[in-house]
């Protein structure tokens, strides 16, 4: 689906709200989607950027961003998904 393979700061919500509605039907759809990056942006080879990664390692972002409920969560909902 267009615009889902790019999941990063201004990412258009429509195609996936649109994939959901049709996959699970409408009383599914979410009241919002939010992009929560833990990924690494990628460099115009395709590659992690590495000034992104050492900034945010430096400043511990990664680290916090990690740990927080929600990503903690959605590992977790990973784990049980690919079980």
């Amino acid at each position: 689906m267009p615009g889902l393979q790019n999941f990063g700061p201004g990412v258009d919500a429509a195609p996936l709200q649109a994939l959901i509605e049709t996959e699970l039907g409408s009383e599914f759809l979410p009241d919002r989607i939010e992009c929560l990056p833990l990924l690494p942006q990628r460099n115009s080879d395709g590659g992690a950027d590495q000034e992104w990664c050492q900034f945010h390692y430096v400043t511990g972002e990664l680290y916090r961003r990690q740990r927080s409920d929600i990503y903690r969560c959605l590992s977790e909902l990973k784990r049980k998904i690919l079980a």
